[in-house]
């Protein structure tokens, strides 16, 4: 019986080493962003060359695997701010908009496209090529909530819906 008994246990922890492992990756794939002192001389050049009068700035750094993120936190005149490189390239800036002041176009779009779901953030999002408004919006609260992100553009008019587990948190 002890031998029955120890070949059952052996069998059982082994079958179990996959979802570990799975359970291992799973936790990777959800890496924080770190906090850094500061990120190379080629992002500081072209965050203070586009920002001059910023005094203060959090820069948080973050991988997923493929690329390198390095995010600066800032406000100007009460505005907050986020900037973004990938890869030691600039990618994108966002500024946080109140959501009472959400254009009415968005607002329709939003009530929509999320039935159910309540707008939660709302920001200005401008790169290089494009800009636009990224709403959030939101059901429930902590792991369980239901996120959406949608991407509008300039105008107002819907483009398309981010993976919200692919884009950067702040604020």
């Amino acid at each position: 019986m002890n031998v029955k008994t120890s070949i059952i246990a052996l069998l059982l922890a082994a079958a179990s080493l996959p979802c570990v492992a799975q359970d291992a990756k799973k936790d990777a794939s959800k890496v924080e962003p770190t906090k850094i002192e500061l990120p190379s001389d080629n992002i500081i050049n072209h965050f203070r060359s586009r920002n001059s009068g910023t005094a203060v700035v959090e820069w948080y750094e973050f991988s997923d695997g493929k690329n390198k993120y390095v995010t600066g936190y800032y406000s100007t005149n009460g505005d907050n701010h986020k900037v973004v490189y990938r890869n030691g390239a600039y990618y994108c800036t966002e500024t946080e908009v109140p959501v009472e002041f959400c254009p009415a176009k968005i607002k329709a779009a939003v009530d929509t496209l999320a039935p159910g779901l309540k707008l939660k953030e709302l920001y200005y999002e401008y790169t290089y090529r494009a800009q636009g408004y990224r709403a959030v919006m939101q059901k429930g609260r902590g792991k369980k909530a239901q996120v959406r992100d949608l991407m509008f553009d300039i105008k107002g008019s819907f483009m398309r819906e981010e993976n919200p587990a692919k884009v950067i948190r702040g604020f």
